[in-house]
Formats: structure tokens, sequence, C-alpha cells
């Protein structure tokens, strides 16, 4: 990994993890692992690694579950491991004899949240242990909710104070709570996520010391409702709605705050391959930002003038689930340009470096 200065984008395939420099130059291929198909969301294929929950936002650090071969056969196992990006090193955290999956990183990178998730014949149900929490080091290993039976437990990711979770155990749709780490309190924080739509890119959002902290996309009814973009001053605390969309159709969701000032950086999901991004401010008015190829996932440079995408192909009914490359524009649209090309991406975030 060369010397992590100035924007880079890091992009998630299936089993690979590569990093672009915005600034420009060839992108380099950080990692590459085992990964694994999320069989609790729709479309199954995605994988369950997810950058946005699982990356420190210092960018240093990145916790993975990969997998690895066991004795007997039987699939592989999946591990917690941890990947020092400025060092180029990775360390296993946690080996078990059940699968630890959807981890999340802790904002000050000492603890990692996940899924235990026990194994099972493939003609049984899928059983999950619930919520975990383990130290950065492997250490101190426990439970923080038990699981319950026919409900998958999902994780959207930490508080910016790391010492809340917001998680749920559902069965079709995410009502989401908040606990707390320490002592086992919950909260719960309002409105829905529809299991079916959870790969396309985390709904909650924040920002540490800034009120209001949380934003999130969120629906209005377990099945059916209608989408608002909210924000709140903490997980859990009354939300105020910035916009509304009333049929109930369409999606907002993948909220990204702007680095330098209150402007939302959000995605209104039309159909799998139809996305438009808009920025909203907190007094709730939007503008949409006219991106040259059709935009999947998108994030904000460091500086908070320009925008970097994932996008799909150029056909419609292509590329449903997965992107095709990485591009970068102004907050306009304007100076839109190609960064790196690679079909099956299917996730980005953007980590400005001293």
């Amino acid at each position: 990994m060369p010397a992590l200065h100035g924007d880079w984008a890091f992009a998630l395939k299936f089993g690979e993890l590569w990093a672009i420099p915005v600034s420009g130059g060839a992108a380099v291929q950080v990692a590459r692992f085992n990964d694994r198909g999320d069989q609790t969301a729709w479309p199954y294929s995605l994988p369950a690694n997810e950058l946005r929950r699982q990356l420190t936002p210092d960018g240093r650090s990145l916790a993975l579950s990969i997998g690895e071969d066991v004795a007997g056969g039987g699939g592989p196992r999946y591990r917690l491991a941890l990947v020092d990006l400025e060092h180029g090193k990775l360390v296993q955290v946690v080996r078990d004899d059940a699968d630890l999956i959807r981890p999340a990183i802790s904002p000050d990178g000492t603890k990692i949240a996940y899924v235990r998730r026990m194994p099972t014949a493939s003609d049984r149900p899928l059983v999950d242990d619930g919520l975990w929490v383990v130290n950065a080091d492997g250490t101190g290993a426990r439970r923080v909710a038990p699981g319950a039976d026919g409900l998958f437990t999902w994780i959207f990711g930490w508080t910016p104070d790391s010492k809340g979770i917001v998680f749920d155990l559902l069965e079709w749709s995410a009502g989401p709570v908040v606990i707390d780490v320490a002592s086992g309190e919950r909260r719960l924080l309002g409105g829905f996520v529809p299991r079916m739509w959870m790969t396309y890119g985390n709904d909650f959002a924040f920002r540490p010391n800034r009120s209001p902290s949380l934003v999130a996309g969120l629906s209005s009814r377990a099945f059916q409702g209608e989408y608002s973009l909210v924000v709140a001053d903490r997980a859990g605390d009354p939300q105020r709605t910035l916009v509304a969309e009333d049929n109930t159709f369409f999606l907002l969701g993948a909220p990204r705050w702007n680095p330098k000032s209150d402007e939302i950086l959000y995605r209104h999901l039309i159909k799998p391959d139809q996305s438009e991004f808009f920025i909203a401010t907190l007094t709730g008015a939007h503008t949409r930002v006219p991106l040259a190829q059709r935009p999947y996932l998108a994030d904000w440079t460091s500086d908070g003038t320009g925008i970097v995408y994932l996008f799909q192909g150029v056909a419609q009914g292509t590329d449903y689930f997965l992107a095709t490359g990485v591009r970068t524009a102004r907050r306009d649209g304007s100076g839109d340009r190609e960064l790196f090309s690679l079909p099956g991406l299917s996730d980005l975030v953007v980590v400005g470096y001293p």
C-alpha cells in the first residue's frame, strides 16, 4: 500500500479490496480474501462485508469477516480479521467454531461488534447467536444481546462515542434499536429498514461532536411505508424530517454528511438500476446532482467540494446490484471523470488522509 496522503476511495469487490487515489493514478489491490454471500439479505449474491461500518473514521484500520478452510470439509468458517491499512498488515482477531459475520469496528478502533452464527445443516434454518463484542486485540469476547429463534441479527454500526451499537433482530424488516454496550440498555431508534434493501448501502450516518449528529433514511412502516430523510442529535432521540417521499416504491437512503458543512448527500433509489443523488440542507432544501453515469453509491471528497461515486453499466437492466467502476465529479456534477473500472464493485467509502 502506498503512503496514505490525500483522498483515497476504497472500493469492495467480492473478496477484493481496492484503493483508488482520487487525485489520479493507479489503483492498488489492498487485499484478497475469501468472502461470503449473505443469505439474510436480498439479493443473496451480495457480499456481507461493508466498508462504511468496518473502517475506522481515520481510515487506518479495517475489520473484515474472512473465510478460512477447516479440516473435514463442509465449507469455510468465517473469522474476524483486522487490516492495518497504513502498514499493510492483516491480523486475525478471533477464531471460533461458529461463523463470525457482519463486523463493525468502533470509531475509536478499540472494539469490534459482530454476529456469531452457529453452523447448521444445509436443510435447517440459519441460527444467529446474537450480537457480540470483542476488543480489537482479540480479548474479552462477550455476548451483548442474545439471538432469537427464526430471527437474524443485523448490525448497522456504532454510535460516534463508541458506546452504543445500532442493530436489530429481524425477520423481514428492521426496527433498529441502539444498545449501550456497557449496561445493555436499549432505546428504539424509530423508523424501519426493509430487509431487502439493507445491502444497498448503510442508511445511517453519524458525525461526532456536531448537532444534529445522526442522519438516516427510514421508512414509516415495516412494509410499503413512505421514506424520509431524518436527523437527530443522538440515536434514539426525537427525529426531524428533512425530506419526505410519498411514493412508497421510491427509497431515500445512503446518506453522507459533508465533512465541512451541514449538507447531506443522499440517494433517491427509483429502482435497482436507476438512482439519483441529491444534496440536502438542514432547512430541507434539496438539489439534484446531475452525474454523467448511472450512480449506485456516492461519498464526499474530504474538502466537501467533490463527489466520488460507483457507477453501473451504461445500459439500464444490467448490473442491478453491482457497479462497474468509480468516477468523481464536482458537487454540481461538472468535471465528471472516470477513476477506475472494474465490474462487480459493491461498496465505496472515501477517506481523506493528512
